[in-house]
């Protein structure tokens, strides 16, 4: 029965289920170190209490798990005799279930777990929470709707400003908001790793050890389940098939612990993981000699793993051995646009190698501002960012000075006295006008002739994020770039500094040549441009003014209204004051390339 039943302790119940299942980790663990038989005795005390407190919390289904677990270990201590290497593998993925529990378990949850400790099935598949979307509707509700709110009241009483000003707020918290929800860091595919090494080494007769180096970056969270699947299949069968067991390692000379070793790398194009053990290396010939019986004699020994119901095993057990694991691996991997390959040599290990593109990624960046091209540069190149730095010249080259080291100053446009020094790994460092923040950015396959990929989420444009190979230590290729192809001129009309500054660092990334005025008055005095992009709400007269005199002045210069007004009315105005295309902010601004060059080509 429930102590108190107006009173909610599941929040208290979980806290102290998570540290108990910590003990018990722990405990079994040092039991197969030492033999201990007092750990034992500490289990049946962990169930025992993770019982009784789910009793009091009217969780029944935790309570009758906990319950026959406690037995396990009571008639085990009781009785004297050692527990085998196929309880403990149950017990752990128990624990991993129970782990990732945010409610009492279901009855057919209690069935399948009980069955499962009894040995009646070999797989206990983990519970997908059903949850996730009700969670995603309510999550941060109350904040939208204030922000909504607040841009109603601005609109009704005239503070168009302060309303850009909350839009802008919200935009940016909702994308936090979908960041959240969408990706995830890449270390949480590895989360229980630790403990799935431990149950399956157990179960093999082996020692193993995990050694995880991952790089601050993250993938999108629906394909997590499916890639730690594939990376848990590549595990088991890591310990299953390559890792030898101790007595044999210290005859080869080895560490009686073998290793596994999970990293995570990322290029210009992919991200790789790559699981790599140091064991006996894939044995060709018996592969070979599977393939023969199997018919695969016709495909590579080293493809034919990744075949279904391929195994070198003759029988399944809980661990590996179906033939299926590297197979549902190798087809979602494929089904991403990745590719999973295999390096091996005998008796010395095996690597499997996921390449994965880079458009599943999101990592930090900080976004530069040099002159009026924006720039990124991915965090983890960054040592740390100086205000006014020390510039120290010698002959023809440049450097700048911190803690009496020189770092090689590579230049992104004409040199200047600028701001901030960025100081990267390599003694390498760059001078910019301004640091406009770090953010999560996604990367896209993108080239240009500094960078290798951009971030498409915090501007309406792609953001090259900066390749310090391809920039030379004088004028910069992007600056020759903007030299010798330049094409036309194009003005842009609004009163906001970072929509000027947006759309002219796109466009001069595309070679052409950009104006700028504040309002229509200023865009009025210019001359010299072959076409115009026009906002909407600026002081004084407003673009729809400014596109009829600016088509009075220069009939044959086409104009382009970009505003954040997408009613058909504002659209109809737009077009009706003589501009030749109406286009919405936060449009890709490639489409916004692919007017001008019509309109200037005629």
């Amino acid at each position: 029965m429930k102590i108190m039943e107006d009173m909610d302790f599941s929040s208290v119940f979980f806290d102290e289920l998570r540290e108990k299942l910590e003990e018990a980790e722990n405990s079994l663990k040092n039991y197969f170190e030492s033999k201990d038989v007092s750990y034992l005795k500490e289990l049946y005390r962990v169930f025992h209490t993770i019982k009784g407190s789910a009793s009091l919390v009217g969780f029944s289904g935790f309570q009758r798990v906990a319950h026959k677990i406690e037995e396990i270990f009571k008639d085990i201590y009781e009785n004297k005799r050692e527990i085998s290497q196929q309880d403990t593998a149950r017990i752990m993925r128990v624990i991993s279930v129970f782990k990732d529990k945010k409610d009492d378990l279901t009855e057919s949850e209690i069935e399948k777990i009980l069955k499962f400790l009894e040995g009646e099935i070999s797989n206990l598949d983990d519970e997908r929470d059903s949850s996730t979307n009700s969670e995603f509707e309510s999550l941060g509700y109350h904040e939208i709707l204030e922000s909504v709110i607040k841009v109603e009241n601005n609109i009704i009483l005239g503070n168009v400003n302060l309303a850009t000003i909350e839009l802008r707020n919200l935009k940016k918290y909702l994308n936090e908001l979908i960041q959240t929800k969408e990706f995830v860091q890449v270390d949480r595919l590895f989360d229980g790793f630790d403990n799935l090494v431990f149950q399956e080494s157990t179960l093999n007769g082996k020692k193993v050890r995990l050694v995880l180096e991952c790089q601050d970056l993250k993938i999108p969270i629906k394909d997590v389940q499916a890639l730690r699947d594939s990376l848990v299949h590549i595990v088991r069968n890591s310990i299953a098939h390559g890792i030898e067991p101790p007595n044999e390692r210290k005859k080869l000379g080895k560490s009686e612990e073998g290793i596994i070793k999970i990293s995570t790398h990322l290029d210009s194009e992919n991200i790789s993981i790559i699981v790599e053990d140091d064991g006996s290396g894939i044995d060709l010939e018996r592969v070979k000699e599977k393939m023969r019986f199997s018919g695969y004699d016709t495909i590579d020994p080293l493809e034919v793993i990744f075949q279904p119901g391929f195994s070198t095993r003759d029988s399944s057990d809980l661990s590996s051995g179906r033939g299926m694991g590297l197979y549902a691996a190798k087809t979602f991997i494929e089904s991403r646009g990745g590719s999973i390959n295999i390096r091996t040599e005998r008796g010395k290990g095996t690597k499997f190698i996921i390449r994965l593109p880079i458009m599943f990624i999101v990592k930090k960046v900080i976004v530069v501002r040099s002159d009026t091209n924006i720039f990124a540069i991915d965090l983890s190149e960054v040592l740390f960012v100086q205000n006014n730095p020390n510039v120290f010249e010698f002959n023809t080259s440049k450097s700048l000075r911190y803690n009496d080291e020189l770092y090689e100053l590579l230049t992104l446009g004409e040199f200047k006295s600028r701001t901030f020094g960025v100081f990267l790994k390599n003694k390498r460092a760059i001078l910019v006008d301004e640091i406009l923040g770090i953010f999560d950015g996604q990367f896209v396959q993108q080239r240009s002739n500094i960078s290798k990929y951009f971030v498409k989420n915090i501007f309406p444009f792609p953001v090259p994020v900066i390749d310090f190979e391809l920039i030379k230590n004088t004028t910069s290729s992007f600056e020759k770039q903007k030299t010798s192809e330049r094409k036309a001129t194009v003005l842009i009309v609004d009163d906001s500094n970072i929509t000027r500054l947006v759309v002219q660092s796109f466009l001069e990334s595309r070679g052409y040549k950009v104006m700028q005025a504040k309002n229509g008055i200023e865009a009025l005095e210019k001359s010299g441009f072959d076409l115009a992009i026009v906002d909407i709400e600026m002081p004084g007269i407003d673009g729809y003014e400014t596109t009829k005199r600016l088509k009075k002045k220069f009939p044959e210069i086409p104009v382009i209204i970009l505003t954040t007004r997408s009613s058909t009315e504002d659209v109809r105005k737009g077009l009706e004051s003589g501009a030749n295309a109406y286009m919405i902010k936060g449009e890709n601004l490639e489409r916004l390339l692919t007017l001008i060059e019509r309109f200037l080509k005629g």
